[in-house]
């Protein structure tokens, strides 16, 4: 799974992955890292958040 923002939304390299897309808004929130069991999102993107949780 990844986060996909901008011109990766629809980048035929990540096909094969199931994506979350965040807003164009929230494109800074695509920078995020999956430690053990936690994503790390920078702060202050809650629609993104909400995305990732569900």
């Amino acid at each position: 799974m990844i986060v996909a923002a901008g011109e990766f939304n629809n980048h035929h390299n990540f096909s094969p992955y199931k994506k979350i897309t965040v807003s164009t808004e929230d494109e800074y929130s695509a920078n995020c890292i999956l430690v053990n069991d936690y994503v790390i999102i920078p702060k202050g993107y809650e629609e993104s958040k909400r995305k990732m949780n569900e």
